[in-house]
This record gives structure tokens, sequence and C-alpha cells, in this order.
């Protein structure tokens, strides 16, 4: 992203104007304040063959539903390589991770030949209205190759594995016949910082898809610098035998699974560190029945009084089903069977499908419960050929109680032959004992 960018007419020009944001922004293009019609709504905007009309002050506005960012790039458009300034593209600022390179672009005229000098300085560089040459600069704040600086005969100045201390301006000087030109920079160092899960509670670990549907896994993560996701099915990269797989910034998309697609997806989320999460994906064929809740959901729970309570109830249906979350008549508990699939349970309905907010129906969520919410609450699931329902236990207690730490087996052991040692030396001492008070009385 350039501040100014000089071109003649019938050159290409491409500007870019990349960003990264969660959720994925949407790039807007405007040319002198006024949005640019039939423009391709990405970070690269493409003029072809342009003439001095072109010429103007071109803003990518990149939005999401946390904020707008701009930068304006300002193109020059001119007749001849002559009317050119000296500098044709200027450098960017910066903004890097700690440890990454920095890579600073300072484009000048072919002609007439020119020197390019790179310094470094924290204060803003004076450069007098004179001044022709670089004989005002100081030695020191010259930028020159070693191990950590390179510059090259292009313009460019490399800056390798960035420190903190690196952050500062930087100032591209350009001397030629037609004189001098400068542009100054800024290059800002952030500190890295491991990768991290945005989106936590929406990750579930076992999924179940009937065939022919659209599975859709995602990891939404954050980190500095940027990480970089892969993911792997069954500890290898994914393959279909029917169809393809498809990859969005932060998920993995399968149309129309079938049974073979069944499987442990693991996404793998780096920067310098690594985290990761697995899908355990099941795939069944589809046939003609009712709902079926996957064993061992709702899951019993105990919570603190006045916390949060949540139950899942996970299930495979054909069509679509109706969901309902029911807690249950305790006049109607000694009476039932909780397993008879052929018996509804009685109870006071909690939430059920059409509910306003209920974006997620397979989940109840009780908050701040009190003991009067403790009970027995169904999952019930139905569509056209039947339901099925499934039960769970809320106990809800003053304090959860601490898991007791079994005592370790080697201070047990310690503490047995401690004992035992100190048993063995009382009975030595007293046979001693005994053997001198004999001694004694066949003296005397």
């Amino acid at each position: 992203m350039h501040d100014s960018i000089a071109k003649t007419v019938g050159d290409n020009c491409t500007l870019f104007c990349s960003a990264y944001g969660i959720p994925l922004p949407s790039v807007k293009w405007l040319k002198d304040g006024a949005e640019m019609a039939s423009t391709p709504q990405n970070s690269q905007l493409d003029l072809i063959s342009i003439t001095k009309n072109d010429s103007g002050n071109y803003t990518c506005e990149i939005s999401n539903a946390n904020g707008t960012i701009r930068h304006t790039t300002q193109l020059s458009v001119f007749d001849s390589k002559d009317e050119m300034p000296i500098i044709i593209e200027t450098p960017t600022n910066m903004n890097v991770s700690k440890g990454q390179d920095a890579i600073f672009d300072c484009k000048v005229a072919p002609d007439p030949p020119s020197s390019i000098k790179w310094v470094k300085h924290t204060n803003p560089l004076f450069v007098p209205d004179n001044a022709h040459d670089f004989s005002f600069l100081d030695k020191n704040m010259i930028i020159y190759n070693d191990h950590k600086h390179q510059v090259l005969p292009d313009g460019k100045l490399i800056i390798k594995s960035t420190q903190l201390e690196d952050a500062a301006s930087y100032t591209c000087l350009v001397q030629s016949t037609r004189g001098l030109a400068y542009s100054t920079v800024t290059l800002e160092v952030s500190r890295a910082m491991a990768p991290e899960f945005t989106k936590p509670e929406k990750m579930k670990k076992p999924c179940a898809k009937p065939a022919g549907s659209t599975l859709r896994l995602t990891c939404h993560a954050r980190g500095v610098p940027t990480p970089k996701l892969k993911w792997f099915k069954n500890g290898q990269p994914p393959k279909r035998s029917l169809g393809t797989v498809k990859y969005g910034l932060w998920s993995l998309v399968l149309e129309d699974v079938v049974v073979t697609d069944s499987g442990n997806y693991t996404c793998e989320v780096c920067n310098h560190e690594c985290i990761n999460f697995t899908y355990k994906v099941l795939v069944q064929e589809r046939y003609p029945h009712k709902p079926h809740i996957i064993d061992n959901y709702p899951k019993n729970l105990t919570v603190e009084v006045h916390s949060q309570a949540e139950f899942e109830c996970q299930l495979l249906s054909d069509l679509e089903p109706h969901i309902e979350w029911v807690k249950l008549y305790n006049e109607w508990l000694p009476h039932s069977d909780l397993t008879d699939q052929d018996e509804r349970p009685n109870g006071t309905v909690i939430k059920k499908a059409g509910d306003s907010n209920n974006t997620d129906p397979e989940k109840l969520i009780l908050h701040n419960v009190t003991h009067n919410d403790e009970g027995w609450y169904t999952c019930i699931a139905g569509n056209t050929l039947g339901f099925s329902h499934s039960s769970a236990y809320l106990r809800v207690v003053d304090e959860l109680e601490l898991e007791k730490e079994p005592f370790p087996f080697n201070v047990v052991a310690a503490i047995v032959i401690s004992l035992v040692f100190l048993i063995l030396t009382l009975i030595v001492l007293n046979s001693f004992r005994t053997l001198k008070r004999e001694k004694i009385k066949k003296l005397h």
C-alpha cells in the first residue's frame, strides 16, 4: 500500500490493499472520495492502459462488524518519463510481528542513474531545502549492509528478524542529476501472540450427519503473526472417494457427504506455536426413520447454585426434526420408564422449536439455577415418522465437592517401613535390656 505512485500514459497499474479480520472484512474502492463502479470486491484493483484521467486519490475501505479502516494512494499519470518524479513508488508503512522480516521498497525512475541511501531515525529527519547530495546526513544514521540489514540496488531495504528496538522511522533518500528526493515510512513491531481459538463454544467434537447432507467444520483462530490453518483426516491430508474438499479461511466444507467421509478431522493452527482440535465425524446412510438421539446425550450434570447449566442433545434425523426440552413432573416419574421410547414424557415444556432467539434447539441453557431447578430434563426429538427422547438429571449443590486426591503410595510405603523399623528397634532394645538385667541378677 503505497502513499504515491507515478506512471506514464498507457501503463498498467495494480493497487493492493490487504487486511485481515474476524469476521472476514469486505473491501470497497473509492476514487477521489466517490465509490468506484464495477470494481471487484477484493484487495486488488487493476487499472489497465491508464490515461491522465486516471490520476487521482484511490482509497480502499475495509470493513467488518468491528469497524472500518482506510488507506489512500495518490496516482499521478504523466505523458512521458521525463516528467515523472525521482521516486515513482514511495515505500509503505509496515506493522510486523517480532521475528518477521520487514521489506521496504523505494522504487525510483530508471533515468537518469541515481544513488540510494536509507537512514533510521526516531526524531523527524531534517532535510535542508538546498540539499543536493547526502553530505548533510549524520553517518551514524545511514544503514549499511550487515547481518541485520540489506540495501539492494533497486531501492529495497530488508530488515531481518525484526525486534522491538527496530521500531522507528526509515527514510529513503535518492540522489540524481535532477536533485535529491526522499520519502519516510514507519516500522511498528508487535509482540508475538500464540494462536487461540476464538469460537471454542461452537466446536463440537462428536459431529453426526446423514449421508447426502453438507458438512461444515470451522476452526476460527487468531494470533500474532496471523496463524496458518491446515486440515487433516485421520492424520493425513483430507481426500474423498466422491466429491471435493472445499477450504475457507477458517473452515472445511464437504458437500453430499457419504459414509466413507466419516473419520477424525483435525485442524492445526500455527504461527510460532501450534494448537489443534479434532472433530469426530460420523456419516450414516439415509433411511426413513424417526430421529435417533446419540448415546449418552444429554449428560447428567452437577452444578453450583446460581451458576449456569448446559444440556446438549445430539441426534441423527433424515427429516427435519422438531426438538423440545421438557422438565419432567415429579408425580410422573414413579410410574414411568425413562427408556420407554413409545411413551411421551410428561412435564413442563422449557424450550421448543419456533421460540424466539432459539438459534440452537439442540442445546438447553439454564441461567442462575436454584435448588428448585433440580430434576430430570428430557430432550424430545420428533419428525413425521415418530419421536425419540432421552433424559438427564440436574443436581444443584451449594458447593461443588473437590475430588480428594488419593494418598501417595510412596508416602504410605515410607510410613509403613518406618513403623516396622521402629517396632524392630524397640524389640531389639527391649531384648538387650532383658539380657542385661539377667546378667546383673547372676552377678548378685
